[in-house]
């Protein structure tokens, strides 16, 4: 017997909800434009070939539970991480070329995809 219930959509629903809620797995904070980000290292690293290189390697972040990304707004960073978590984002003629430049600073291609 075989289901097919969208079992990976309803793990990162239920990971967003404690992300922005309890925050109990949340096991890295990133920092962009004077706002925090709680985040689950997994979730981001598997997205973002920049945070993935930032976890792997011997930068300060590998061993902190903290980064700050200056070259990203709040907002833009808000919006990304809640396209990890949701594959959903709300692109208009206001914010899509900060997305796109975000994006690839970040090395995310799925952004950068609907962003062309």
């Amino acid at each position: 017997m075989e289901f097919n219930n969208n079992h990976s959509t309803e793990i990162l629903s239920n990971l967003n909800e404690e992300r922005t809620t309890t925050k109990d797995f949340c096991d890295f904070t990133i920092k962009a434009g004077g706002k925090q980000f709680p985040v689950q290292k997994c979730i981001v690293g598997s997205f973002s070939e920049y945070f993935k290189k930032m976890f792997t390697t011997k930068m300060k972040e590998s061993y902190t539970n903290e980064g700050s990304v200056k070259e990203v707004s709040g907002p833009t960073m808000a919006s990304i991480i809640s396209f990890m978590y949701t594959s959903c984002i709300i692109l208009n003629h206001d914010n899509v070329y900060d997305v796109l430049e975000a994006a690839e600073y970040l090395r995310i291609t799925s952004n950068c995809y609907y962003c062309s």
